[in-house]
């Protein structure tokens, strides 16, 4: 495997490797096999239902889910890790969807303690529906042959968070300009079912603009995105996205294991779930997006063209860097444009499997 996550009822694990904190542009994949080798071990100690109940019958829940419909919906474990490869568990946070008479209505994270002895906080997600279509995305779709008929395990890339601005006077006026940046597993070219990982940048403008940073992971379209409400990011954070299916490593079709890295802080989420939207998996994404809140596309922020570095795949029982699939000519290289705008586009992979999301304009969006 090329990545997993850090899920863990064991307070301190050792980990034999180099140590983490190298920036976006190293793999650190020894490191990274043995953190996520250890997390899947270790996962099944986690006592799920406990979990849930300490949530549910705390006074936090009882606020949020007042006059709305709660259902659980997944657990996120936040972890921490040394330069000297001792990873800590942070925190254990049980998610709920919150439904009203119109459907979906946020996602309400309760976080709690490792040891699951109490709950530290409740953090509300807005989450409007959203939807992805091929006019947001910009970047890579990668095979594992030129038909299409290999299966794809696993995707794994990192990149440095990216700062975004308002791109033209009053473009973010009382609305959320958006980048989303994600690698992620499918079903077809188009992203009809995708499990996948990444970050988002996000400004909003009044008198002043605010600006705001945060990872998630997503099984779309069965959810919206759920952010790691308990593992703060900021612009600039050298951070990585992995997704791996079960089958990767001989387990289930439906079992998949998705992790967000953040190299600058020493930390990272991860979610162990089952999902049966996907029964073949042919494509993996590497993928820049603007993406849609309430059926309309979030404009595009400025921001700096960045490098999505160490992309790698899992298939044909190996791992494979994105250079391998793009030399042979099984990709499709896809470009945001908006009105007649390019807005963004993807430079060639270099032969160190890492390519450029070029910025040109926010014009159209």
């Amino acid at each position: 495997m090329i990545l997993m996550a850090l899920l863990a009822c064991s307070p301190v694990i050792s980990l034999v490797s180099p140590a983490f904190g190298a920036p976006a542009d190293s793999t650190s994949s020894a490191l990274v096999k043995q953190t996520e080798t250890n997390i899947q071990s270790l996962e099944s100690t986690l006592d799920t239902p406990k979990a849930v109940a300490l949530a549910e019958a705390s006074s936090q829940f009882q606020t949020y889910s007042k006059n709305f419909t709660a259902s659980f919906d997944t657990i996120v474990n936040d972890w921490s890790f040394t330069q000297s490869g001792e990873v800590s568990w942070a925190s254990v946070t049980a998610v709920f969807a919150l439904h009203d008479a119109s459907g979906l209505y946020a996602y309400l994270h309760v976080v709690e303690q490792p040891d699951l002895s109490s709950v530290t906080k409740a953090v509300l997600q807005l989450h409007p529906t959203a939807s992805s279509t091929s006019t947001n995305w910009e970047g890579y779709t990668f095979t594992g042959d030129s038909y299409a008929t290999v299966h794809v395990y696993e995707t794994y890339a990192a990149w440095y968070l990216p700062a975004v601005s308002e791109p033209y006077s009053y473009a973010c006026y009382f609305q959320t300009c958006a980048l989303s940046v994600w690698t992620g597993l499918t079903d077809d070219s188009t992203g009809t079912n995708i499990a996948q990982t990444g970050t988002q940048s996000e400004v909003y403008c009044t008198i002043g603009c605010s600006y705001t940073y945060h990872a998630w992971t997503e099984l779309w379209p069965t959810e919206n995105e759920v952010n790691c409400a308990n593992d703060p990011v900021s612009a600039g954070d050298s951070m990585a996205s992995d997704v791996i299916n079960g089958q990767e490593t001989g387990g289930s079709w439906n079992h998949y294991d998705l992790y967000v890295y953040d190299f600058t802080t020493n930390h990272t989420c991860s979610r162990s779930v089952t999902w049966n939207n996907i029964s073949e998996i042919y494509y993996g994404q590497f993928i820049a997006e603007r993406p849609l809140s309430g059926g309309s596309p979030e404009r595009l922020p400025q921001f700096s063209s960045f490098n999505m570095n160490a992309g790698q795949m899992y298939y044909n029982s190996a791992n494979h860097y994105i250079y391998t699939p793009y030399n042979n000519g099984w990709y499709t290289a896809i470009t945001m444009a908006n009105g007649g705008h390019t807005n963004v586009y993807p430079s060639v992979v270099s032969t160190s499997s890492y390519f450029t999301h070029n910025y040109n304009t926010s014009s159209g969006t």
